[in-house]
């Protein structure tokens, strides 16, 4: 496979799991629509247009696994990398992942579904999917090609920060005051920003991975002025 085709949009990545934060909510809010009508009242410099700042992402992944190929491939595998909690996988798998194994199923592409049933990124969430679910399996012991999974690595760009680590931090800056599911590997994140043998790496994996303009802003103004060597 060409390599040149695994690489992701790192960008549609994060925003997609920006657009859709599970919460465990802050007990000053009782669910997160109220948060939401208080932070539009008092706005952080993250969070201004945040119902659409990142809405783009979602029809744009819906329309990447309208169409069966190597595109939509290394799309869900990045996705499922990219997970920052359990909440977030399983909404995949009954999101996206649903849909494309629906397509699967309606245009009888047994190697994609061989694909599907043998990543060990994939094959975890097929629990969470309903759909065409139960005819996947037979469909995919049709296929001549049982490595197929074999074949795939996801490139990000990424020197030291995992994609689940990056998802996580980027959500837990968008909403930082409600969200405290993100908050264990945000602290990792930071551990490895604030160590001077991790820093440069974890500095450009950041950059690398900031949703918008918006947000590598304010992490350059907010974050990296902590440290006069992330400067």
């Amino acid at each position: 496979m060409d390599r040149e085709n695994n690489k992701i949009d790192l960008k549609l990545i994060i925003s997609y799991y920006c657009n859709n934060i599970y919460t465990k909510h802050s007990p000053l809010h009782k669910s997160f629509e109220s948060y939401l009508a208080s932070a539009e009242m008092h706005p952080t410099p993250t969070f201004a247009g945040y119902k659409e700042r990142f809405f783009w992402s979602w029809e744009k992944v819906e329309e990447s696994v309208s169409h069966i190929g190597v595109n939509a491939r290394v799309l869900m595998v990045a996705l499922a990398q990219a997970a920052p909690d359990e909440q977030s996988a399983f909404a995949i798998a009954a999101g996206p992942l649903e849909n494309y194994i629906n397509l699967i199923v309606k245009k009888r592409a047994t190697d994609e579904a061989a694909f599907i049933v043998g990543n060990e990124y994939l094959k975890p969430l097929l629990s969470g999917v309903w759909g065409d679910i139960q005819k996947l399996e037979p469909l995919a012991k049709l296929s001549a090609r049982a490595n197929l999974s074999d074949d795939l690595r996801v490139e990000t760009g990424l020197q030291i920060l995992t994609l689940k680590e990056v998802a996580a931090f980027w959500c837990q800056m968008c909403v930082s005051s409600i969200v405290t599911n993100y908050q264990e590997t945000y602290e990792q994140v930071m551990e490895k920003l604030f160590n001077k043998n991790t820093r440069e790496q974890a500095k450009h994996d950041l950059l690398l991975s900031a949703p918008d303009e918006e947000a590598k802003k304010y992490l350059e103004s907010n974050i990296f002025v902590l440290h006069n060597d992330l400067i």
